[in-house]
């Protein structure tokens, strides 16, 4: 009976022992899922479990980057298109053209312009203008294209024509011979854009470094600023840490009572022609760009067929006006 009892301690004992390791050795190779995130800080920083049972971090579902950063990106499973970027785990932040959750559909307040090749191709290369084009084909007349698309006249994209192209829906798109591989000439393009099916009614865009943008667009860099196109074309900033680089002018435009006869406040003239916002012109071997609160606003043209002028043959009067030798303007009681 002894005996008896005794291996039968002896069994349960055992069984209990192999219990034991198998439920060890079970929770050495198990991981668990993340759990809800454990700082309220990093929100997207969610735990896990190591095989061998230690604690670690790692990033939430739909979410990716570092876990000292917080894993601050997320993650759309389908990419989203038309320029939209992933601002939620798998929806898309679209632009305002676009609508859908990967900014699949157009929306139905914008269409796309007819193709078009303004600009014969020369011995430099070849340009289509998005300001020339806005003022002379009647398209986008009061507002930045919201996308741009460029092509060969034979219909292959800009992309995979295998030459160096620039296609940007705030300038337009650019082909110089001698940024070519293996000494090629650029072939003919034509551009179309996307514009609102009904233009906006007094509306300015705002100008930034020669380029154009529509109200409640942002410009994220400036002295600290983050800068919003106000509907009058003026920019409104706010004071923003994670924005610090070189300043945008908040000027208003100015005003010259001396101003030639015929310009108007924000008007730009060379000689005796008059420029308005956004129109261009060459000078000096430079293509300046007038801007109603900057003035010109000038960039090498590196073509190397232009002959500059002598820096004599011109003055200007603030950034707004450029006079040639011979003519006047008046400026108070002085004689320019």
């Amino acid at each position: 009976m002894r005996t008896f009892v005794f291996l039968a301690a002896l069994t349960v004992a055992w069984g209990a022992s192999i219990r034991m390791q198998w439920e060890e050795w079970e929770t050495d190779l198990s991981e668990t899922g993340p759990t809800t995130p454990i700082e309220t800080t990093r929100p997207n920083v969610c735990t896990s479990y190591s095989r061998d049972g230690s604690q670690i971090q790692i990033c939430c579902e739909g979410y990716t980057g570092t876990v000292e950063e917080g894993c601050t990106t997320p993650v759309c499973s389908t990419p989203c298109q038309n320029g939209g970027t992933c601002g939620k785990p798998n929806i898309c932040d679209c632009p305002k053209a676009y609508d859908g959750t990967h900014c699949e559909i157009l929306n139905k307040n914008y269409r796309w312009s007819d193709w078009m090749n303004f600009n014969p191709k020369t011995d430099v290369g070849d340009s289509e203008d998005v300001y020339i084009l806005r003022r002379e084909m009647d398209v986008c007349k009061s507002s930045v294209p919201q996308a741009i698309e460029c092509q060969t006249v034979a219909g292959i994209d800009s992309s995979q024509s295998g030459q160096v192209v620039t296609c940007d829906r705030r300038e337009g798109l650019r082909c110089r011979n001698d940024e070519q591989p293996l000494d090629e000439q650029c072939v003919d393009y034509q551009i179309r854009l996307l514009c609102p099916v009904k233009d906006p009614k007094n509306v300015r865009t705002c100008s930034h470094k020669a380029k154009e943008y529509d109200p409640e667009e942002i410009v994220k860099e400036g002295d600290c600023l983050a800068c919003i196109c106000q509907t009058d074309g003026r920019w409104s900033c706010y004071s923003d840490e994670d924005y610090c680089d070189t300043a945008i002018s908040t000027t208003p435009s100015p005003v010259f009572p001396w101003l030639p006869k015929g310009v108007k406040p924000g008007q730009c003239i060379v000689g005796e022609t008059v420029f308005i916002h956004g129109e261009r012109t060459t000078l000096d071997c430079k293509t300046c760009t007038c801007d109603s609160t900057s003035g010109w606003i000038c960039t090498e043209t590196r073509d190397p067929t232009c002959l500059a002028s002598q820096s004599d043959d011109y003055c200007r009067i603030g950034q707004h006006f450029i006079f040639f030798q011979g003519q006047t303007a008046k400026k108070e009681c002085n004689t320019w």
